[in-house]
């Protein structure tokens, strides 16, 4: 006994030191965190004035946001310096408020039936050969008359809550736990509500292992085509209801069916109180043509409109909604074949998107408010060619920034070794690039007999950008 305590205390002696070198090596640039700035391209100038926030963090246990304008001296960027003894990864993983799910098929029983997958499992496992893989390929709709929707429900100041197609056993029993009814009813809605029957060509390749005595000693399930629809959402979130919809359109470009959905295929509202979802409120509030594929959805700062991103049987779309009266404000075509939601960045005053046109032009497209509050096109900030390449590129996670001439973007540093506590800031204007610049915090640790130690952005978040 004495000598496992001796060796767990010798294993916690040795995380202890390793975590107090890495603290031990930052703590003298705790709070007197500068940027060094390295011209790439251009004439820094064309930078000044755009504000840098950048935020990151070593293990989940030291946090910094820090402040910088471009243009001032070094010394004046400002640093928000925090330590915690637990890990803190609240900020790092911002969950959707509703996610649902279209495919979570499980194994259950129905007053004593075998039901879903389990029917389909019992039936293979009667033919099958012991101790061999037996497979066959099943069609979903023989089994399912409509997708299982499962899904998490994460409103604010409210437990998440999470169900699945398991929980439609549990439908069956009485005297059910306090903390089972919630999700129950929560999923009762939600089934309910969204009733999309299982395609006739959707299937499902099942398998199963018996041994000598036809027992089943083990079940594996894997999607037999490219054809199985997964239901994709987009939801935001005000002070009192969750706006979201969901796409219709399956892995091999066909649409499933929504006449059974009340009120039809559109945008829906689901109220909450402090108190829970208010569920029986759920309703459709924005028609939407079944064919209408959502890109991407956001909400204006004051939460008063909502911004849609669609692609349509004729193209791509920017709408701007007045959620108050659920009356479209402008509808505009963005004329493009090629959209990229995952490099979307909205404010109340523009929008800039990757994409491409009929020319095959790729680049952000920017957008932004005119005097008449339309939304307009301003100009193409094409993709990096040639010797730009070298320094600078378009990445998914960058930040944007536009004041109506200047467009700012973050990028990948040039050296990978700064990784973490360095990144590239280049700026556009209807010419083209005007600059390109790596700025860096040095706060990357020094290496040791334990490792590397690196402080790493929150949510690989490069840095967030504004012009002053």
């Amino acid at each position: 006994m004495k000598k496992n305590i001796l060796i767990i205390s010798l294993i916690a002696v040795f995380i202890l030191g390793s975590f107090t070198f890495a603290f031990a090596s930052l703590l003298p640039q705790r709070d007197n965190i500068q940027f060094s700035e390295t011209v790439l391209f251009g004439d820094p100038k064309a930078a000044a004035g755009l504000i840098l926030n950048y935020r990151n963090h070593y293990d989940y246990h030291l946090f910094w946001d820090t402040t910088w304008i471009i243009g001032t001296p070094a010394d004046t960027a400002v640093a928000d310096y925090r330590f915690t003894a637990k890990e803190d990864r609240e900020e790092l993983n911002v969950e959707p408020a509703i996610t649902l799910e279209s495919h979570d098929f499980n194994q259950y029983e129905v007053d004593g039936k075998p039901s879903g997958l389990k029917k389909a499992f019992d039936e293979l496992a009667e033919t099958a050969k012991p101790n061999a893989e037996n497979i066959r390929q099943i069609h979903i709709a023989d089994y399912y008359q409509y997708y299982p929707i499962s899904g998490t429900l994460n409103l604010p100041g409210l437990e998440k809550i999470k169900w699945n197609d398991t929980y439609s056993a549990v439908l069956r029993q009485t005297n059910l736990d306090e903390e089972y009814k919630y999700i129950i009813d929560t999923m009762k809605v939600f089934q309910d509500y969204f009733k999309i029957p299982v395609r006739s060509n959707d299937t499902m390749e099942i398998q199963v292992r018996v041994n000598s005595q036809g027992d089943v000693t083990s079940t594996r399930t894997g999607y037999g085509t490219d054809t199985l629809y997964s239901i994709e959402t987009e939801s935001v979130v005000t002070e009192d209801t969750c706006y979201f919809t969901f796409g219709t359109r399956s892995w091999d470009g066909q649409y499933v069916d929504t006449s059974q959905i009340p009120g039809g295929y559109g945008i829906y509202a689901l109220p909450y109180s402090k108190d829970g979802a208010l569920l029986d409120q759920m309703s459709t509030v924005y028609p939407l043509d079944p064919k209408t594929q959502i890109e991407s959805m956001k909400l204006s700062s004051d939460q008063s409109r909502l911004f849609l991103f669609t692609e349509e049987t004729d193209g791509y779309y920017f709408t701007e909604i007045k959620l108050e009266t659920m009356e479209t404000i402008q509808k505009l075509n963005l004329n493009v074949n090629g959209f990229y939601g995952h490099m979307l960045h909205v404010t109340d005053d523009y929008f800039a998107f990757c994409g491409t046109d009929s020319s095959d032009a790729s680049g952000y497209r920017i957008f932004s408010r005119g005097e008449s509050g339309q939304f307009k096109f301003d100009f193409l900030l094409p993709s990096p060619k040639g010797e730009e390449r070298d320094y600078f590129n378009f990445y998914s996670e960058a930040a944007f920034a536009y004041d109506g001439e200047r467009a700012a973007l973050t990028g990948t540093a040039v050296s990978t070794s700064h990784w973490g506590s360095a990144f590239t800031v280049a700026v556009y204007d209807k010419t083209g690039m005007l600059y390109c610049g790596e700025y860096n915090t040095g706060q990357n640790c020094r290496e040791s007999s334990q490792g590397r130690y690196d402080c790493v952005p929150v949510a690989n978040q490069l840095a967030e950008i504004s012009w002053s």
